[in-house]
C-alpha cells in the first residue's frame, strides 16, 4: 500500500505527494503557542512544477545493481521526481532503523516534465503525467512505467494529476479535454468514463473505491466535493479549498486545506458513504499557513508543512480524543528546526519515523527523523530541485 499520498497537480502542475496516511481524525483546534508565518499560495509553486530544467547530474549514490547494503533489509521504496527526471529510491535499514540508507535508480531515459508520479497498489508500477507525447506539443498525458523503468505506456494523452484506484482496476485523473470533468481510465488505457463536475482536478479515490474527492468550480473558485460513484452525486465539502487532502483509512473522514482569512488552514470533515452525509468542517488551528497535512498509521497523529520565520518546517498535532467530536489537539511539535526547507513528509509504517524532503536553493535531499529523538538522517543527497515523492512499503 502506498505510504503517502499528497496533492498532485492543480489548475498548472502543483507538486503533489501521494501519502501512507491511515488516519482518523476529529474536530481540532491547538492548543500549544506555536508561532508560524503565513506561506505563499501553493499556486506560487506551479511555475517552477511546470518548468523543465536542466537535468541535474542526480542523487548521489546511485547503485550499480539493487542488491541490499550489507547488514540492512529493505523497507520500502519511493518515487521521486527530481529535475527532469523519474527515480526509483529503494529504503534499506537496520533494526529499529537506527541506521537508514536510500538507493535510487534513474527510471526514466527522456528528459521531459514528470508530476504525480505514484505507486499502484500492487506496487509494480507507477503512474505519473508528462509531455513525453511528441505528438501533442506542450500538454502533459497520462502514463504508466514499471518499477524498474523502460518503455512509459500512455493511457491518456491529455491528462494530470492521475490517481489509482485502491482496488487497481482505474485511474482517476484531471483532463483539459471537453468540458474538464474527472476521467476514469483502466490501467490499460480502455473503457474510458467522465464523472463529476465541469472543470476539475485533484481526483484522490476513497479507500473503499466507492467515492472520489476532488475540485471543482463550484461555491468558491476551487471548491472540494465528494463524487457518490453509484448514482454520480457531488456533494460539496467546502468552498476555497487548496488542493491538498487525504481520505481516513476507513474513508469516514476527509482532511484539506482551504484558504481561511490571509492564511490556509487545515479542516478535517466527516464523509459518510452515501448523499448527504457530508459533516461539517472544523479546523486544526495554527498561526500561519498550513500543507501536506499526514497522518500517522495509527491515526493518532498528523504531520503537516507550514511557516516559521520564511522556512517550511514539518509540526506534528498529536490526538487524543478519536471517538469525540470536540476540539481535542493537546499539543503541537516542532519536529524539523534546520534553517533548511523541510517538506513532504511521508511517515514510516512503524509510525515512530517520518520521511520528508530537505534543503535551500539547488541542494537538496531526503532525510528521516525519528520523532522520539528528533534526530535526522540522510536517506539520499545530491539532488538539485526534488519536487515530488511518493512512497511504498514492502
Amino acid at each position: 500500500m502506498s505510504l503517502n499520498k499528497r496533492p498532485g497537480v492543480m489548475k498548472d502542475v502543483l507538486p503533489r505527494i501521494v501519502l501512507l496516511a491511515f488516519f482518523l481524525s476529529v474536530a481540532c483546534r491547538v492548543t500549544d503557542d506555536v508561532r508560524i508565518e503565513s506561506g505563499p499560495h501553493p499556486s506560487d509553486a506551479t511555475q517552477t512544477a511546470w518548468s523543465t530544467p536542466a537535468s541535474p547530474a542526480g542523487p548521489t549514490r546511485e547503485p550499480t545493481d539493487q542488491s541490499p547494503p550489507e547488514d540492512l533489509a529493505g523497507v520500502g521504496k519511493l518515487v521521486l521526481v527530481e529535475g527532469s527526471d523519474l527515480y526509483r529510491i529503494d529504503v534499506y535499514c537496520s533494526p529499529l532503523l537506527v541506521e537508514c540508507v536510500g538507493e535510487p535508480m534513474r527510471l526514466t531515459e527522456q528528459p521531459a516534465i514528470y508530476a504525480a508520479p505514484s505507486w499502484s497498489p500492487s506496487g509494480h508500477e507507477i503512474v505519473f503525467a508528462s509531455d513525453l507525447d511528441p505528438d501533442v506539443s506542450e500538454v502533459l498525458g497520462v502514463f504508466i512505467v514499471g518499477e524498474w523503468g523502460g518503455e512509459p505506456k500512455p493511457i491518456a494523452t491529455t491528462g494530470h494529476d492521475p490517481d489509482w484506484s485502491p482496488n487497481g482496476e482505474k485511474v482517476a485523473y484531471a483532463t483539459w479535454e471537453g468540458d474538464g470533468r474527472i476521467m476514469l481510465v483502466t490501467p490499460e488505457g480502455d473503457e474510458r468514463a467522465a464523472v463529476g463536475r465541469s472543470l476539475s482536478s485533484y481526483p484522490h479515490w476513497s479507500p473503499d473505491a466507492t467515492r472520489i474527492a476532488f475540485l471543482a468550480d463550484g461555491v468558491g473558485p476551487d471548491s472540494l466535493y465528494v463524487l457518490y460513484l453509484a448514482d454520480q452525486t457531488a456533494d460539496l465539502v467546502a468552498p476555497n479549498a487548496i488542493g491538498f487532502m487525504q481520505w481516513s483509512p476507513n474513508g469516514e473522514r476527509i482532511a484539506f486545506t482551504a484558504a481561511s482569512g490571509d492564511k490556509i488552514d487545515l479542516f478535517i470533515s466527516e464523509v459518510g458513504d452515501s448523499p448527504g452525509s457530508i459533516g461539517e468542517a472544523q479546523v486544526v488551528r495554527v498561526d500561519g499557513s498550513v500543507s501536506y497535512p499526514a497522518w500517522s498509521p495509527d491515526g493518532t497523529a498528523i504531520a503537516f508543512v507550514s511557516r516559521d520565520q520564511g522556512n517550511s518546517n514539518i509540526l506534528l498535532a498529536s490526538l487524543e480524543c478519536l471517538n469525540q467530536r470536540t476540539p481535542c489537539v493537546d499539543n503541537i511539535q516542532l519536529i524539523t528546526t534546520s534553517p533548511d526547507t523541510e517538506t513532504n513528509p511521508i511517515w514510516f509504517p512503524d509510525g515512530d519515523h517520518i520521511v520528508y524532503t530537505a534543503g535551500a536553493g539547488s541542494s537538496w535531499r531526503i532525510e528521516l527523523v525519528d520523532l522520539a529523538s528528533r534526530e535526522a538522517q540522510e536517506l539520499v543527497g545530491g539532488l538539485n530541485s526534488p519536487q515530488q515523492l511518493d512512497g511504498y512499503s514492502w
